[in-house]
Parts: structure tokens; C-alpha cells; sequence
């Protein structure tokens, strides 16, 4: 069973304020993925992937005013997350989806799918 996660694509696109905001998503984009565009592995016959998107800085900086002053916490404690998240790297495939993912709790309730900042904020980055 094969189960890819576009989440991350939007996860990794994401931002709310200013372009340090922006400049750190798309480090964090280059930092995990490195030249790939998906990340994945496989476990108990299902496989899990995260993929990046390709927007860029500029389309992040573009974006920010579709995101309100409350989705600020909600998008910062997400990056803090993302920071951490290990690379994607020959023997590391899991840690970093299952951190990924992890770090999509951070702005989606995981038991409904439902974005936990605006709907206008997110719809900005698809």
C-alpha cells in the first residue's frame, strides 16, 4: 500500500510573516530534501512519502498576505518543527518522514485533516 503525503509539499511552501519567514522555509526545504523531491520509505508492506513543492521565495513573500496575525503562532511553531527535522539521507528516510509528518500536526488537526490556520492562509500556498 502505497500512501504519499502531499501534505508535505504544502507544509514545506508555507509561511506567514516576512521574508526571513520565506527565506528560512526554502533552507529547510534545500536542508531536507537536498536535489531530491520526495522523500519515502517503506515498512510492513506500506510505503510513506513526503514531497516538496517547487514554489519559490518569492511566491512565499507574494503569498503572505492571504495569512492573518493569528496564523503567525500556529506557522512559527510549525518552521520551529520543521528545523528540526533530520535530512533525508541514505539510511534516514524514516526519521525524516515520520518527523515530517510529525510536524503536520503543527497546522492540520491529524484525526480530521482540518488546517488549523485560515483557510485563506493556506489556500495562498496551493
Amino acid at each position: 500500500m502505497r500512501t504519499p503525503l502531499a501534505l508535505a509539499a504544502a507544509l514545506l511552501a508555507f509561511s506567514a510573516c516576512g521574508s526571513s519567514v520565506c527565506t528560512r522555509v526554502g533552507d529547510q526545504k534545500t536542508r531536507i530534501f537536498g536535489t531530491k523531491t520526495k522523500c519515502e520509505y517503506t515498512e510492513g508492506g506500506s510505503t510513506l512519502s513526503v514531497s516538496i513543492d517547487q514554489s519559490s521565495v518569492s511566491q512565499c513573500e507574494a503569498s503572505l498576505s492571504k495569512c492573518g496575525s493569528a496564523d503567525t503562532a500556529i506557522v512559527n511553531e510549525w518552521l520551529g518543527c520543521i528545523e528540526g527535522v533530520p535530512a533525508c539521507t541514505a539510511g534516514n528516510e524514516k526519521a525524516s518522514v515520520d518527523a515530517t509528518i510529525a510536524c503536520a500536526a503543527k497546522l492540520f488537526d491529524t484525526s480530521t485533516g482540518t488546517p488549523k490556520v485560515s483557510t485563506e492562509c493556506l489556500q495562498a500556498f496551493n
